[in-house]
């Protein structure tokens, strides 16, 4: 992929991030009352990390990082949909909800380079990928 298309990619990803932030943080004012701090902080969180992808992912095309930590600005958003009116959006989003802090444990243990190098690292990526996975499939058990 050329320069000038990776960066069309990318700037798509960023204006699908502009839309969706505000749209998911909508969610969570339909089940209760929220201060305008933690609406505005939970738009910040997701935007941030996938600006800080969005970077990455230009300036470095070939380290891992830019699109881990898009994703992970995704899953953050995912939990506020929770509290749907759509029933199969609700149960999605409840199921893979928690997915935000083993992708951000990635992040970090793959700084700077992209890549898990470290045995003990590795490790740790392995056991929280499984936590979460096993939670998910209890989860998309229990609640089916």
């Amino acid at each position: 992929m050329s320069a000038s298309q990776r960066r069309v990619v990318l700037g798509a990803i960023g204006l699908a991030a502009l839309a969706f932030g505000p749209f998911a943080t909508y969610q969570l004012t339909r089940t209760a009352e929220r201060s305008p701090a933690l609406l505005l902080a939970d738009v910040a969180v997701g935007w941030s990390m996938i600006a800080a992808g969005l970077i990455i992912a230009d300036r470095r095309p070939g380290n891992r990082i830019g699109p881990l930590a898009i994703l992970t600005g995704f899953a953050w958003f995912v939990g506020d949909f929770t509290s749907s009116d759509i029933a199969v959006v609700s149960y999605l989003a409840t199921v893979v909800h928690g997915w935000f802090d083993p992708l951000f444990a990635l992040v970090i243990l793959a700084y700077p380079s992209g890549r898990i190098t470290r045995r003990l690292d590795r490790a740790l990526a392995i056991g929280f990928v499984a936590v979460q996975a096993g939670w998910t499939v209890v989860q998309a058990y229990a609640l089916r």
